[in-house]
């Protein structure tokens, strides 16, 4: 190793920077990307500053996917990760609002603007309603 190379253990922003998977949104009107990591954490950087905002935390293992959507005039995330579980995130307070426990990992996720929410899992399409949190919500 020469003089100028450091490990990026040393450095966990390189852990979102590598292999992420994310999607950008906007948070009290700037301009936001959430990535998901190999170290279960999900990250909204303001793309204004480049700077970390937020490190969503909860998985016990590494974040497969991220899809975001407003549900109402919220803006949420939900990630996904090799625990078998999707949490969905208000982007406002950086706050797990829900845990779903699933029988696999999904490596796909999307919201629909109908507020489901839409995973991929093995060879099956799983949809879901968070119409129960969209009442405790209100």
């Amino acid at each position: 190793m020469g003089p100028h190379h450091r490990p990026h253990h040393r450095h966990p922003h390189r852990a979102h920077l590598r292999r992420t998977r994310g999607r950008h949104h906007r948070i009290r009107n700037r301009p936001v990307a959430i990535t998901g990591s190999g170290d279960g954490t999900a990250r909204v950087w303001d793309l204004t500053t480049g700077r970390t905002t937020a490190t969503l935390t909860g998985h016990t293992g590494p974040v497969l996917t991220v899809a975001t959507a407003h549900l109402g005039n919220r803006p949420v995330a939900i990630t996904t990760s090799i625990d078998d579980a999707a949490r969905v995130w208000d982007l406002t307070t950086a706050s797990c609002l829900t845990v779903i426990d699933l029988p696999a990992s999904p490596h796909c996720a999307e919201f629909p603007p109908d507020g489901t929410v839409v995973l991929g899992m093995d060879h099956e399409v799983v949809v879901l309603t968070l119409e129960p949190l969209l009442r405790r919500l209100r």
